[in-house]
């Protein structure tokens, strides 16, 4: 849609903010497929002396680029302004007095009320309020590990002064190759394959006795938010990818709305 010159110049922090985070997503992006290229599933049999078994295993030692990680945080720290910079910029554009003021910004919260009053305290005009609400400004029940409250806690990332974690988790898509050559053996387990972040592999089978084993595995490898905020796995890119959007839209439906207000004031 086209606006008149008042909108687009009010707007123009908020716009230029996303055109960054489009391109640190880009980096990213090219940083981790660049990673996965080049680090490719490692296969090794292990023994473990407690139980006197042999475990065949499934690992990606390389660590994530720090470049990734630095990326992410870009993207949570640009996106986080571009929400304050878009309530300033409605401020602006409708003429409010008070949109320079320091404590402008996005109204998060950890619940409905806390959302309201903070609307009110920043002096932020009521008509965006419907807008701000559908922009996921607070939490979500009582668990805020929720998958619900997956968008709120990135955004919380941002007040967090340090680069944000990143952990690869991987899951088992399907045999690519089953070769297990049975010589003798005393037992032997095809397990449930279970990833571990911390060891970064899983464990695939386990046996005793003579057992050759070169089977392999499709695994699809996502890289997720390691933070204690993130109980169940968040795919970090499509998390930071929605953030995104979501302040994309907030920044639209803000235009939006002011020129949908000033025609209203001069008709």
């Amino acid at each position: 849609m086209e606006y008149d010159a008042r909108i687009t110049s009010a707007f123009a922090a908020p716009t230029e903010r996303l055109e960054w985070v489009e391109h640190a997503l880009n980096e990213m992006d090219q940083c981790l497929r660049k990673f996965f290229i080049d680090n490719k599933t490692v296969y090794r049999t292990d023994f473990d002396p407690d139980t006197g078994e042999s475990v065949y295993i499934a690992s990606l030692p390389a660590d994530i680029p720090s470049l990734a990680a630095r990326k992410a945080t870009e993207v949570i720290n640009l996106v986080k302004e571009t929400f304050d910079q878009c309530i300033s910029s409605a401020q602006k554009c409708l003429g409010h007095p008070n949109f320079r003021d320091r404590k402008m910004g996005f109204p998060w919260g950890a619940d409905a009320t806390q959302v309201e009053a903070n609307i009110r305290q920043k002096g932020i005009d009521q008509r965006f309020r419907d807008i701000i609400f559908s922009h996921k400004p607070h939490f979500v029940g009582n668990d805020r590990n929720s998958a619900d409250n997956y968008i709120r806690n990135i955004a919380q990332l941002a007040n967090v002064k340090h680069t944000v974690g990143l952990a690869i988790a991987g899951s088992i898509e399907g045999v690519i190759t089953p070769d297990i050559h049975i010589r003798t053996a005393q037992s032997l387990n095809i397990l449930r394959p279970v990833w571990s972040f911390d060891k970064k592999e899983t464990e695939l089978v386990r046996y005793i006795g003579d057992v050759d084993i070169k089977t392999q595995y499709k695994i699809i490898y996502t890289v997720i938010f390691s933070g204690a905020e993130f109980i169940q796995p968040v795919n970090a890119v499509k998390g930071l990818l929605f953030f995104a959007q979501l302040a994309d839209s907030l920044n639209e439906s803000l235009k939006l709305k002011c020129a949908e207000i000033l025609q209203t004031d001069h008709s």
